[in-house]
């Protein structure tokens, strides 16, 4: 598994522990990996997806008058959790950490429930 997600064009390291259940993935910066790109590469290697930690950078936007990420390359992720850490910072870059629940639904996007919000560097 771990070669296959290796070879994930964005993928800067990857660390793999089958006795623990985990996969933690590195990517670069400016990627357009996405969390279901990596949920197949580990379902088509035998295993099952469960909840992703992340941390993601990005432009704090509102997606139908709720808190999003737009993390660049298309990529806008819901935020839920404890969003009140993001209010009144739209437009603000920042670094968002959180979980990626096991599912999300098919045509809409990821949801991530925010644990930590702090600024970006960038």
């Amino acid at each position: 598994m771990s070669v296959a997600i290796q070879k994930v064009d964005g993928v800067e390291s990857v660390n793999v522990s089958l006795n623990e259940g985990f996969a933690e993935v590195k990517l670069k910066t400016g990627n357009k990996v996405t969390i279901e790109q990596l949920r197949e590469i580990v379902r088509k290697s035998g295993f099952t997806a469960k909840e992703s930690t992340v941390t993601v950078e990005g432009k704090l936007v509102e997606l139908k008058g709720k808190p999003a990420l737009d993390a660049g390359a298309g990529a806008i992720l819901h935020l839920t959790g404890d969003v009140a850490q993001v209010s009144g910072k739209t437009g603000q870059h920042v670094v968002v950490s959180g979980v990626v629940p096991e599912t999300g639904k098919k045509n809409e996007p990821e949801t991530v429930e925010v644990k930590t919000v702090s600024a970006s560097k960038g």
